[in-house]
């Protein structure tokens, strides 16, 4: 597999990040400030001032100042057109979180008008590699939920299915593409069309037939009870997968890794089974350099087996780390505002809660996390999706154990409303699209 050295990380956003996890929000801000303006002096057309200027609006939107978050990053829209051109889609996704920002704020029509602008760039962009395509479909994602919402069926649909044929030229559909056909099916409710409600086959993938058999096997020992032979089929066959690397599957390995952790669980050999699952998630924070698939492998972090194996042991505080340290590496690469940071923003603050070890200062961090993963899901979400429910009961969880009653009597109120809405249809947690 040919394989690029990914840039090293960026000292700024580390340092900030750092500081706002340890509760110096204002010496966070100071890091930022200082660096914004030392590029604006100097490299003006540095992207790296777009992913600054962002993690800026972030803080200024975790202080409930959307007119600033709104300003800032339209500065950062500003840069990125001037660093990669005004097609680029990454200035689309920009005009997309704006006109988020901007309907929360009540400016409905430019709002409107830029989510126009950010479809037209849409479908004007050739590209067609993996991460380029798959914001194209948030962006498209972002307009039919805003057309669902003013109930404009027809306009929706349409947008949908266009989503739904970029998915399919999809080697690793996200789970925005799975969520599309849910949304389909609402859409048909809408227009009295209930019958036609129904799912559209998952995609398919490809996994090399060495490796297939070998799972086969591997699968049926387990059935069987005969953990150590299927031990050795995983081990064969991730020996198979780090000699013969498919860019075809990228995920491939962590997948294998997963599974022989289990299987070392069930004999109780515990320290491997840990490493096993340490190896997964390590493999996929190497993978952001591998060329053009990279940042489809880390956009989805899977900590539950992990997660699992420190339950059973009551080691919550062993995951916070491991974490963390995935979150900068998707932070590094995707940038603070893409939508697949939401789910590990939201399974940290979930480890700070259900960890008995958790005092006050554990639980309001886990606060700002939510805060955040709303923050971001609402964005592409909008702010009645019944994608929201999960985070937001486990956010009203935490508020009840920090004693703020009225705020989490609120939230039910928001999530009864939501799910009255939605038919009683509640989405499992995944990761915002």
């Amino acid at each position: 597999m040919t394989q690029q050295t990914g840039p090293a990380p960026d000292p700024v956003l580390v340092a900030e990040t750092k500081a706002a996890r340890e509760g110096r929000m204002a010496e966070a801000e100071k890091i930022l400030t200082v660096a914004i303006h030392q590029l604006e002096e100097t490299e003006p057309t540095n992207p790296k001032l777009a992913d600054y200027l962002l993690r800026e609006s972030l803080i200024l939107m975790d202080k409930q100042d959307f007119a600033g978050a709104i300003a800032v990053s339209r500065r950062a829209l500003e840069v990125d057109k001037n660093a990669l051109g005004n097609t680029d889609i990454r200035v689309a996704s920009g005009m997309a979180w704006i006109a988020g920002l901007l309907r929360r704020q009540g400016e409905v029509d430019e709002a409107d008008e830029l989510l126009k602008q950010a479809l037209d760039l849409v479908r004007s962009n050739p590209g067609k590699d993996e991460v380029t395509t798959d914001r194209k479909v948030i962006i498209l994602s972002n307009v039919w939920e805003l057309y669902i919402s003013r109930q404009k069926w027809p306009e929706a649909e349409a947008l949908i299915r266009e989503g739904l044929a970029l998915c399919k030229s999809m080697q690793f559909p996200p789970p925005t593409c799975d969520s599309a056909t849910h949304t389909l099916g609402r859409v048909y409710e809408g227009e009295g069309r209930a019958a036609e409600a129904e799912k559209l086959p998952g995609e398919n993938r490809f996994i090399p037939a060495n490796v297939a058999a070998l799972n086969y096997a591997a699968q049926k020992f387990e059935k069987d009870e005969a953990y150590t032979q299927a031990e050795g089929s995983y081990e064969r066959a991730i020996s198979w997968i780090e000699k013969n690397p498919t860019t075809q599957f990228p995920e491939l390995l962590s997948l294998e890794l997963d599974s022989l952790g289990q299987v070392l669980e069930k004999q109780d050999l515990n320290e491997r089974a840990e490493n096993a699952y340490l190896r997964a998630i390590e493999w996929k924070e190497k993978a952001a350099a591998l060329e053009s698939t990279g940042f489809i492998t880390i956009e989805y972090f899977d900590f539950s087996r992990l997660l699992n194996f420190y339950r059973k042991e009551k080691r919550f505080s062993d995951i916070e780390p491991v974490i963390h340290h995935a979150l900068e590496v998707q932070e590094q690469y995707l940038g603070p505002r893409d939508g697949h940071l939401a789910q590990t923003l939201v399974t940290l603050a979930d480890a700070y809660q259900e960890d008995e070890k958790s005092d006050e200062q554990k639980y309001t961090e886990a606060e700002a996390l939510y805060k955040r993963a709303l923050d971001i899901q609402q964005e592409y979400l909008g702010p009645d999706h019944p994608g929201l429910l999960p985070t937001l009961e486990s956010y009203m969880g935490l508020l009840r154990k920090l004693h703020e009653d009225a705020n989490a009597a609120e939230l039910q109120t928001r999530i009864q409303a939501i799910k009255k809405r939605s038919g009683g249809r509640q989405s499992g947690r995944t990761s915002t699209p």
